[in-house]
């Protein structure tokens, strides 16, 4: 796509020629590249919608002229160009060809569209060995001054030749020099902290690749935490609990919960069984068992419920203390849970798990009598049996 806008009658092929000598290749096919890959600020062609937003085409005589045809289609390419950007060197200071297509340009009334790109050597120095203006911008265009890759003052060389091509594309446009350096100097610095991160993350990844290869083949103890999914209460005991692992196909090994910390550990496994299936099998009195497939690591989490029958199950029966018989219609309350005797005396209750403990006050309700006694949960035990004896006479 043609993006040369102009406001002038006549029509461009070319945004700009490139005048160089081969000697100075890499330079003109750096430009080239910089030229037509640079695309003005959006601020810039909002306030000015005459400047094209990319400059292309732009014509450099290696990439674009056919053999044999070298004169004719190099001075049609002149003419139908609309600037012309001379590499000075003192290569180019002595090249016929530049001199002729300066000369060209001249000719055709665009002296004003002729722009300088100094890469090596000093302007009217006067020596061949320094010279970088050639003859016919000396005599024709004495005050024209370039853009220089080298201009003297601190400063990186890579920014020197930044600031030159924008300094460059400035004048071509007839913007101002700062508006574009400001929004370069950004580009410039997003782009070489994108460049900096790119290789940390490389490098980082190197060493983390390095360390890994390292840090897998190093034994490893695997603690395993354990997080109750059902109702925490803390008045029930957490204890007596194992963990069987088997990993390997034929390695298993069975461990003790530590009670206090609620975490088992399984020491010194290989390196090289890291993050590999295991199987486990964990176990505890008032806890439902549990069969599981984890990944071994340094840290497993393993979720865990509570049995709610354990210590939420009471049973027993109330009887008379002085005749033994069995008493009919009691009331029991225990942990807010109420129930009554039946005609053989026997009752049973369901604590919520919220609420259970080893141990209950039981509250007993006959008549105007009220008596209290410690209750047993029966801790999957069918054997566990509550007797309430009663004397219903005050």
């Amino acid at each position: 796509m043609n993006d040369i806008n102009m406001n002038d009658s006549q029509k461009f092929d070319f945004f700009a020629f490139i005048s160089y000598k081969h000697e100075d290749e890499k330079w003109a096919r750096w430009l080239h590249q910089k030229l037509e890959h640079y695309r003005l600020p959006t601020i810039i062609t909002n306030k000015n919608s005459h400047l094209p937003p990319r400059l292309k085409p732009v014509f450099r005589d290696t990439t674009d002229i056919k053999p044999g045809e070298l004169k004719k289609e190099l001075e049609t390419n002149l003419e139908t160009s609309k600037h012309l950007v001379v590499v000075c060197s003192p290569c180019s200071a002595q090249s016929q060809w530049v001199g002729k297509e300066i000369s060209g340009f001249i000719q055709q009334g665009k002296e004003k569209q002729i722009h300088l790109f100094i890469i090596e050597g000093i302007p009217y120095s006067g020596s061949k060995e320094t010279e970088c203006f050639h003859e016919v911008i000396k005599e024709q265009l004495p005050e024209m001054l370039g853009a220089n890759v080298n201009e003297a003052g601190i400063g990186l060389k890579y920014i020197k030749k930044q600031k030159a091509f924008i300094r460059l594309v400035a004048t071509m446009l007839d913007v101002s020099f700062d508006s574009l350096w400001k929004r370069q100097k950004r580009r410039i610095i997003r782009n070489t902290l994108l460049t900096f991160l790119s290789g940390l993350m490389i490098i980082t990844a190197g060493f983390a690749s390095s360390y890994y290869q390292y840090y897998k083949n190093l034994p490893f103890t695997s603690h395993i935490l354990f997080y109750e999914s059902t109702t925490l209460n803390e008045n029930l005991p957490f204890k007596n609990g194992t963990v069987l692992l088997h990993y390997d196909n034929d390695t298993l090994i069975r461990n003790k919960i530590d009670n206090d910390n609620k975490t088992v550990k399984f020491k010194n496994i290989a390196g090289k069984f890291y993050n590999t299936k295991a199987s486990i099998h964990f176990e505890m009195h008032g806890f439902n068992e549990l069969d599981t497939i984890i990944n071994l690591q340094d840290t497993i989490l393993l979720k865990i419920a509570r049995d709610k029958n354990t210590f939420g199950k009471v049973k027993g029966y109330v009887r008379n203390t002085i005749t033994d018989e069995f008493m009919d219609k009691a009331k029991i309350e225990i942990e807010g849970q109420i129930t009554f005797s039946n005609s053989e005396g026997y009752f049973s209750v369901f604590i919520p798990l919220l609420n259970q403990k080893v141990i209950y006050k039981a509250r007993i309700y006959y008549n105007d009598i009220i008596t209290e006694a410690d209750a047993y949960p029966m801790q999957n035990n069918p054997n566990v049996t509550n007797t309430f004896y009663l004397n219903p006479v005050k």
